[in-house]
């Protein structure tokens, strides 16, 4: 089969021949029967290190954004403002999308070349928008390291005020005290 090929497959594929041995008995959550056979569930496999397939294609494991061959790139490398380029990206994808429908309508023969500027546009928007991931990933990851350390002053602070209102309780439970014997030894 070549490369380019996907083989097909069912979407909802029957689970590995092993599912049969993760029973409560091997699982050991309930003791076996009298000559009931226990084998233990096999490990779970290693991870794939470079590529696997999944469903009839092949994945990689590396999250790299390949960059865009010459020909298809439409935005500048240099000083690439993402905003920017989107927004007229997203333009031009407008555009063609009314020259397809115009072609339709006049020349219908004509619409695979439309169709494949359509899709070098989204190509470009994509590869764009996958390579802002890593600055979407330290930003996200930057709000839940604020967020966290927010939780843990509100938690300090609700500690020291309980401690506060621990001393205070403290203090008139002693002054009660004293206050009882001073009545106990007056008596």
């Amino acid at each position: 089969m070549d490369e380019g090929q996907t083989r097909l497959v069912s979407s909802l594929p029957p689970p590995p021949g092993f599912y049969k041995l993760y029973t409560d008995v091997n699982l050991g959550k309930v003791p076996p029967q009298e000559g009931e056979r226990v084998e233990p569930p096999p490990s779970a496999p290693p991870p794939p290190e470079d590529t696997y397939s999944m469903f009839g294609r092949l994945y990689t494991t590396r999250d790299e954004n390949v960059p865009l061959e010459p020909s298809t790139q439409l935005y500048s490398l240099t000083d690439t403002n993402h905003v920017q380029e989107l927004n007229k990206l997203n333009k031009s994808l407008a555009m063609k999308y009314i020259e397809l429908i115009t072609y339709l309508i006049h020349e219908p023969e004509q619409y695979e070349q439309k169709i494949g500027d359509l899709h070098t546009i989204l190509l470009n928007m994509h590869h764009l928008i996958n390579s802002y991931r890593p600055h979407q990933a330290r930003q996200t990851l930057i709000s839940l390291m604020e967020q966290q350390r927010d939780n843990r002053r509100d938690q300090i602070k609700s500690t020291d005020t309980a401690n506060e209102e621990v001393i205070k309780l403290l203090k008139e439970c002693r002054q009660q005290l004293r206050d009882d014997e001073m009545d106990a030894m007056s008596e």
